[in-house]
């Protein structure tokens, strides 16, 4: 019961990091792109939630390879906006949410890979102790 748990809070995370992503294209799609200060808030405060939670969860999980297949979905996702931002001058405000939460994808992304090899350290250890 436990797994099943587990995965579904990482599910729900990458849905929840996949509907911020959403919200950034959809207050970005006008044809004159138009984001005001306080749209641009607003996601980088969901970003930071998304993070400190995240971050919390990640430390409690048992299935960290589980997470990170589902990490790479929404970080493809900014990693393509990002670059069309840079790539084609979008406004400022757009470019600043793509690279936030590009950046703040990679670093769940990292953190996943540094409680992977916690556990395979910690394994290691075990057996040799």
């Amino acid at each position: 019961m436990k797994k099943i748990s587990d995965v579904m809070s990482c599910v729900g995370m990458t849905i929840f990091m996949i509907i911020i992503w959403c919200y950034g294209m959809l207050v970005s799609s006008d044809s004159p792109v138009n984001v005001t200060f306080n749209e641009l808030l607003t996601i980088l405060i969901l970003l930071v939630v998304f993070l400190i939670i995240y971050s919390l969860y990640v430390r409690k999980t048992r299935y960290p390879i589980v997470n990170l297949i589902f990490l790479l979905f929404p970080l493809e996702l900014w990693y393509i906006g990002m670059t069309q931002s840079l790539k084609y001058n979008y406004h400022p405000y757009t470019t600043v949410v793509d690279i936030s939460g590009f950046f703040i994808s990679l670093i769940a992304f990292v953190q996943c890979i540094i409680r992977k090899f916690k556990n395979i350290k910690g394994n290691r250890d075990l057996r040799q102790g």
